[in-house]
C-alpha cells in the first residue's frame, strides 16, 4: 500500500495546476498583487513580466522561478544553509557539516537588515510571489521521488544565502594544495640538496602561459616596475601536525561538490569577456561578448528573462531563487562578467587552549594572548528516503564526522580542522562571511542608464569578485573589477611575514586584515581596511578601441612569476591575486588583433565566431617544438635516428605539422561548431584530420607532462602542480633551454633521460617518446571503449574522448541524455556523455583533464552558461544568446532542453527585450 501510496504522489507532484496562473499575453491581477501584471512567453519558453509597479515585478518574478525552477531554487538555498541533508538524504551530510560551519546562513541573516529598505522591499515581494505559487500548485515530481510532500516558505534571507551561495563558488579558495606543495618541496629539498621554495616557484608557475593583460594591451602601456625581491616562504610557524590535518581536511572536502572547484583548478570557474568601440565595428555600434563558466547542470543554472516595469527594463540572464538579471541588457547598457579570482580567502593555523571561563571550553592564543572561542550549536537531520513513509526526518546523532557545535575564532572565521590532542586548529577568514549587498547590487545594476551609474551600483558588489564588461549605445565600452580587498598587515608594511596569502598563515599575530578605523563608506561591506576602487583595476575607452578579459592578468603584475612586486599607489604591496588563466585570453587576444590589424573591423558574426573557437593555443605553442625534435632526430648520426625512423611518429608528426590546432569531433554524432542550429551533419575531410591531431595532440600532452615535472615530482613523493601551471612551467623551459639547459632555478632538472649526452638530446627524447607512448595508449586496453585497440590513426577521432556530462542532483538518469531526460542524444559507442568540440583551455571552453590517460579522463562538466553578443544600436541593442538547457527544470518539460541543441553548435536565439507593443502607462 506504501508503494501504491508513493506513485501516486509523484504523479501528483507533475498533475495539472491546483490554482490560477496569469493568462498569457493578457494583464490580470492574482492574490498578492498590487495592480494587474502580464507574462508572456515566446515559443521557446523564455518569459516576459511586465507590471505597473516594482513591487508586482518582483512578486511575478518569483512567481516564475518557483514555476519553472522550484526544485533547483530550493536545494540550491538549502545546500548554502547545509540543511540539504533533510530533502536529499544522509549522501548531502558531508555539504551540510561544512555549510553549516562556513556559517552562509549566518551571514545571509546578519545581511538583511543592513540592506537598503527598497532591496528589502524588492526581497519580500519576490517571496512573496514564490509562496503564491508553491501555496496553488503541487510540487514538481522530485519531491515525491524524495518522499516529500511540502516545502518551506521561501523566506528574503533564502535569497540572499543563494546569493552567498554564487559568489562562494567563484570567489572561495581553499589554499590548501599550495601550502601542503611548498612544504613539502621544502622538505624534499632539505633531504635532496635542492632549494625547495625555488622548486615551488619553478613548477606552480605565478607567470601565466601566455602574456595576455587585459588593462596593457587595450591601452599599450606596460606594467609597474617591482619593488620587492628576497625570499618569502618561511614556514617555520607550520606545525608538523598541520600538514597532516591539511592532507585530511582536503580529502573531506573533495566529497562536498560546492567546494570542487576551490581544490581542482580544472573545474575553477572561468568566463569569456570583450568589447570593441564603434570605430573599429562595423555596425558602427560598440559591441560587446560574454560567456561565463560554471558548472554544466540540469537544469542549466542561469534563468533568461526579461522584466519591465517600476523603474526597470531588463532582459537577459537571472539565478533561480534570486530576484533581477545578473547580466544582460536594458534600454541603455549591455553587460556581462568574467571571475576576477581576487583573493579574499586566508587560512590561518591557530593555538586553541582549554579555558574554563569560555562558553566552548576553548580561547585561541594570539600574541600569547587568550580570545575566546565561539560555539554555534548544531542539529543536523536527514531525509530517511527510501522507506515509503511521507515526510520522514531523522535526527542524525553526533560523532566525530557529525559536531554538536561549529567552533569560531572570531578574529578570523569558523575552525575546519582540530587536533584533540595539540589544540592546534586550522582557521578560515573569507569576505564573504560578512554582511554584503550582492542582491543590492543587482538591482541597481539593472536600474543604470550610464556607466557611471553602472560603476556606482559595482560599488556594492561586495564579495565573489568579478570582471564586468560594459557598452552603451553611446557608443563607450568599460572594464570594472568589483568586490573589496581587505588589506593585510605585513603586505601593507612592504613586507611578507612568513609566507604569502595563499598558503596558510600565522594565526597568532603578523598576518591579519586591517580593522577599518572611522566611519566606513555606506557602500562598504567589510569591516576591513580594503583596496580603495580607484586602485582596482579599470578602463573606461580604452586607446586601442577593445579590451579582452579570460580570467587573465588584468594588469600584468603577475607576467614576471610575482605577484608581490608591485607597489600601490596608497602605499605598501598591490596583491591581488597568486596567479591567473593564461590560455583563454591568449587567443582571444590574438584572434582580436588579427581581425582588427591593418585597419580590419569586428562583426557581431566575428565576435560570436571567436566564441566558438576551439584552437588549443597550448598546441601552437610546443607543436614547433615537437617538429623540431623530430627533425633533429633525422638528424644523420643523431643519437635519437631510432626514434626518428617509428612509422607511427612519422605519421604523428606529420599530421600534426598540418594540423590547424582546432578540435572538432570528426564523427557523425558529434556537435561541432560547424553544425548548424543543433542539426548534426557529417564531418569534412578537414574536421576528421584536424580531429585526429586532436587526439594525438592530447596523448602526447599527457605522457609530456608525465615524463617531464610529473616524473621529477612523482620521484621525490611530492604533490604534482596543476596542470596550467605545469604547462607554463615547461613553456618556459623549452623556450629558455639555451640557458636553462631544463634547469629551473632550483637546481633540479625536468628532461630527464639516460639515452644521451647532451640536455637538449635528452629535450628531445622525452619529447619524441612522449610520443611514442602517447600513440600506445591510444591502442591500448584502456582505451577500447572508445577505440578497440585500432592501430588506425583514421579510427582516433576526438569525439569519441572529449565528452560534455550535465550533472543532476538525482543523478545521471535525470540529466540530459539520461533514462529520465530529454532529448536522447546520438550515443558514442558505449561511451557516456554527449561529444563536442573543444579541448583544454579553448575559448569555448570545453576543459578537460590535461594529464588524462583513460577514455572517460578527456570528459569535462562545466563550460559556457551563457553566450551573448550585444550590437549596441541606438535604436534598440541587438543581443542575441544561448543557453546550455531551457527555461524548465521539471523533468521530462521539452522546455528544459529546447535551447540547448542550439548551445552545442553555438547558435543563439535573438535576445527579445520588448515582445509586445509600445504600453505606454508601463515605466
Amino acid at each position: 500500500m506504501k508503494r501504491v501510496l508513493f506513485l501516486a504522489s509523484v504523479l501528483l507532484s507533475a498533475a495539472a495546476l491546483l490554482g490560477q496562473d496569469l493568462p498569457n499575453g493578457r494583464f490580470a491581477k492574482m492574490p498578492g498583487m498590487l495592480q494587474p501584471g502580464m507574462i508572456t512567453r515566446e515559443a521557446n519558453g523564455i518569459p516576459h513580466v511586465f507590471a505597473l509597479n516594482r513591487h508586482d515585478l518582483v512578486f511575478l518574478n518569483g512567481w516564475l522561478h518557483a514555476q519553472d525552477r522550484l526544485f533547483q531554487m530550493d536545494t540550491s538555498r538549502r545546500i548554502a544553509s547545509g540543511t540539504a541533508g533533510e530533502l536529499l538524504g544522509s549522501s548531502a551530510l558531508s555539504n551540510d557539516v561544512q555549510l553549516r560551519t562556513f556559517g552562509l546562513r549566518r551571514a545571509a541573516e546578519a545581511a538583511l537588515p543592513l540592506l537598503s529598505a527598497d532591496t528589502r522591499a524588492a526581497l519580500d515581494a519576490y517571496a512573496e510571489g514564490v509562496n503564491a505559487y508553491t501555496a496553488t500548485h503541487f510540487l514538481p515530481a522530485e519531491y515525491g521521488l524524495l518522499e516529500q510532500s511540502k516545502v518551506p516558505p521561501w523566506t528574503p534571507v533564502d535569497s540572499l544565502v543563494v546569493g552567498k551561495l554564487i559568489a562562494f563558488g567563484l570567489s572561495f579558495d581553499l589554499d590548501l594544495d599550495a601550502t601542503v606543495g611548498l612544504i613539502s618541496y621544502q622538505t624534499a629539498g632539505a633531504i635532496v640538496g635542492f632549494d625547495g621554495a625555488k622548486l615551488f616557484t619553478d613548477t606552480w608557475r605565478v607567470a601565466p602561459f601566455t602574456a595576455a593583460a587585459t588593462i596593457p594591451d587595450a591601452t599599450g602601456t606596460g606594467s609597474k616596475l617591482p619593488i620587492l625581491d628576497g625570499p618569502r616562504f618561511d614556514t617555520s610557524f607550520v606545525k608538523p601536525e598541520t600538514l597532516d590535518m591539511l592532507r585530511e581536511l582536503r580529502n573531506r572536502a573533495s566529497e562536498v561538490e560546492v567546494l570542487a572547484s576551490s581544490l581542482n583548478p580544472e573545474r575553477h570557474a572561468g568566463s569569456n569577456e570583450w568589447a570593441v568601440s564603434p570605430a573599429k565595428s562595423t555596425t558602427g555600434n560598440a559591441l560587446i561578448a560574454n560567456d561565463p563558466h560554471l558548472a554544466l547542470t540540469a537544469p542549466s543554472t542561469f534563468y533568461p528573462i526579461s522584466l519591465r516595469g517600476g523603474g526597470i527594463n531588463v532582459a537577459g540572464m537571472g539565478f533561480p531563487g534570486a530576484p533581477f538579471v545578473i547580466q544582460g541588457q536594458n534600454e541603455r547598457l549591455a553587460w556581462g562578467s568574467t571571475v576576477h579570482p581576487m583573493d579574499v580567502t586566508d587560512l590561518y593555523q591557530e593555538q586553541l587552549v582549554p579555558d574554563a571561563a569560555s562558553p566552548s571550553g576553548f580561547s585561541s592564543l594570539y600574541k600569547g594572548a587568550k580570545e575566546t572561542v565561539q560555539a554555534i550549536p548544531q542539529v543536523f537531520r536527514v531525509n530517511a528516503r527510501g522507506n515509503g513513509v511521507m515526510d520522514d526526518l531523522a535526527i542524525v546523532p553526533a560523532s566525530a564526522s557529525i559536531p554538536v557545535a561549529t567552533l569560531v575564532v572570531p578574529r578570523h572565521g569558523p575552525v575546519i580542522q582540530l587536533s584533540a590532542a595539540t589544540g592546534v586548529a586550522v582557521t578560515v577568514q573569507y569576505a564573504g562571511f560578512y554582511p554584503t549587498h550582492e542582491l543590492e547590487s543587482f538591482m541597481k545594476i539593472d536600474e543604470a542608464k550610464t556607466i557611471d551609474e553602472f560603476k556606482s551600483a559595482l560599488q556594492l558588489f561586495d564579495v565573489g569578485s568579478q570582471n564586468f564588461a560594459v557598452a552603451d549605445v553611446d557608443g563607450n565600452i568599460a572594464y570594472f573589477t568589483s568586490g573589496e580587498l581587505p588589506l593585510r598587515e605585513d603586505l601593507q608594511a612592504g613586507k611578507v611575514t612568513g609566507v604569502p596569502p595563499y598558503f596558510i598563515r600565522n594565526g597568532q599575530g603578523g598576518n591579519e586584515w586591517i580593522p577599518a578605523t572611522g566611519a566606513r563608506p555606506a557602500d562598504q561591506a567589510l569591516p576591513f581596511a580594503i583596496l580603495p576602487y580607484a586602485e582596482m583595476p579599470q578602463v573606461q575607452n580604452p586607446s586601442n578601441g577593445w579590451f579582452v578579459n579570460a580570467n587573465n592578468d588584468p594588469t600584468g603584475q603577475t607576467l614576471d612569476n610575482d605577484p608581490l612586486n608591485t607597489p600601490r599607489a596608497g602605499g605598501g604591496i598591490l596583491y591581488l591575486n597568486p596567479g591567473y588563466d593564461g590560455l583563454r585570453a591568449g587567443r582571444i587576444t590574438e584572434l582580436v588583433r588579427a581581425k582588427l590589424a591593418g585597419g580590419g573591423k569586428m562583426s557581431p558574426d566575428d565576435m560570436k565566431a571567436i566564441q566558438a573557437d576551439t584552437a588549443l593555443i597550448d598546441a601552437e605553442v610546443f607543436v614547433p617544438f615537437i617538429t623540431k625534435a623530430y627533425a633533429n632526430a633525422k638528424t644523420p648520426g643523431s643519437v635519437l635516428a631510432g626514434l626518428a625512423v617509428n612509422a607511427d611518429v612519422t605519421e604523428a608528426v606529420d599530421r600534426l605539422g598540418r594540423w590547424n590546432f582546432t578540435t572538432p569531433t570528426g564523427i557523425d554524432t558529434g556537435y561541432d561548431a560547424a553544425d548548424v542550429n543543433g542539426v548534426l551533419s557529417a564531418p569534412s575531410q578537414a574536421e576528421i584530420d584536424n580531429s585526429i591531431a586532436a587526439t594525438v595532440y592530447a596523448a602526447w600532452r599527457s605522457r609530456f607532462l608525465a615524463n617531464t615535472i610529473d616524473a621529477v615530482m612523482k620521484q621525490l613523493t611530492v604533490p604534482l602542480p596543476p596542470a596550467q601551471q605545469t604547462l607554463a612551467a615547461l613553456r618556459f623551459q623549452l623556450e629558455n633551454f639555451a640557458t636553462t639547459g631544463g634547469r629551473g632555478a632550483s637546481g633540479v632538472n625536468f628532461f630527464n633521460s639516460t639515452c644521451c649526452t647532451t640536455a637538449a638530446e635528452r629535450r628531445d627524447a622525452i619529447i619524441l617518446t612522449s610520443m611514442i607512448e602517447g600513440l600506445a595508449m591510444l591502442q591500448s586496453d584502456a582505451f577500447v571503449p572508445a577505440f578497440n585497440r585500432s592501430g588506425r590513426f583514421t579510427d582516433w577521432r576526438w569525439g569519441k574522448l572529449h565528452r560534455v556530462v550535465f550533472a543532476h542532483l538525482l543523478g545521471s538518469a535525470f540529466s540530459p541524455g539520461g533514462t529520465a531526460g530529454q532529448p536522447p542524444f546520438p550515443s558514442v559507442s558505449t561511451l557516456t556523455g554527449v561529444a563536442t568540440d573543444g579541448g583544454f583551455g579553448t575559448v569555448d571552453a570545453a576543459t578537460h583533464n590535461a594529464r588524462a590517460s583513460t577514455p572517460d579522463g578527456f570528459m569535462f562538466s562545466s563550460g559556457p552558461n551563457r553566450r551573448y553578443v550585444g550590437d549596441m544600436a541606438k535604436d534598440g541593442i541587438r543581443g542575441e544568446s544561448s543557453l546550455p538547457g531551457g527555461v524548465s527544470g521539471r523533468i521530462g518539460d521539452p522546455l528544459s532542453v529546447n535551447l540547448l541543441m542550439l548551445w552545442l553548435t553555438n547558435d543563439t536565439y535573438p535576445v527579445r527585450a520588448d515582445v509586445t507593443p509600445k504600453i505606454p502607462f508601463i515605466k
